[in-house]
């Protein structure tokens, strides 16, 4: 059971507001989240989810709403300084991983060719139109990034512009979701995660059969 436990504030006013949580006797990575817009930190789902990954990872989950405050910058903006800013927080340096559910997914891969990501994790990533897609140029961002990057989709999503950048690198993990983008948030896909962000940092294969068994977490490799 996660210990830690630590709200977080990073930059000036207005200043950003984000939950630490991690595993007893610590962690070999740390990953930064981006929930849904929308979700607030007490949100009874994302809290499952994060205590389920901080079982086994350091986890560093972003509050949407401070994110989304028209004080700030750009959003990809200010997620880079947090990348910047827990980098440096914590002496131990440890490995990031980004990730996101829903349009924190969608921000994540457009930041996949940022330092000092060394993998990027896409929960039931939403695009919201097509000139957004093209705004952050998706495809182009993937396709230059040299880490590995999950991407799960849910049935509900059209994801075909992008998802063929996604299969166009062997380093890349693509799965498909049944269900709606709220399954994403669960522990079998919490422990796929962590497993998945573990073999990512350590230069592991991380192709879904080499780390779970897609059967047990209901995964089907896509």
């Amino acid at each position: 059971m996660a210990i830690l436990r630590q709200d977080l504030y990073f930059g000036a006013q207005p200043r950003l507001h984000a939950l630490r949580l991690g595993p007893y006797g610590g962690s070999s990575a740390r990953l930064l989240f981006h929930p849904d817009d929308g979700t607030p930190l007490d949100d009874s789902a994302l809290n499952g989810f994060m205590e389920d990954l901080a079982d086994r990872i350091e986890i560093v989950c972003l509050d949407p709403g401070a994110l989304a405050d028209p004080r700030h910058p750009d959003r990809l903006s200010l997620i880079r300084d947090c990348l910047a800013a827990i980098d440096a927080r914590w002496p131990e340096r440890l490995p990031v991983i980004l990730a996101g559910h829903g349009r924190g997914g969608m921000l994540a891969l457009a930041l996949a060719d940022s330092a000092p990501v060394q993998g990027v994790v896409a929960l039931a990533p939403i695009i919201a139109s097509l000139h957004e897609q093209k705004q952050h140029d998706l495809a182009s961002r993937i396709d230059a990034a040299r880490i590995p990057l999950l991407a799960v989709f849910h049935d509900d999503v059209h994801v075909a512009p992008f998802r063929a950048a996604l299969e166009r690198s062997p380093l890349n993990t693509v799965v498909r979701l049944p269900g709606d983008g709220s399954a994403a948030l669960t522990r079998p896909i919490a422990t796929f995660v962590a497993e998945w962000s573990f073999a990512a940092v350590s230069g592991r294969d991380c192709s879904s059969r080499n780390i779970l068994s897609s059967s047990r977490i209901g995964l089907d490799g896509a």
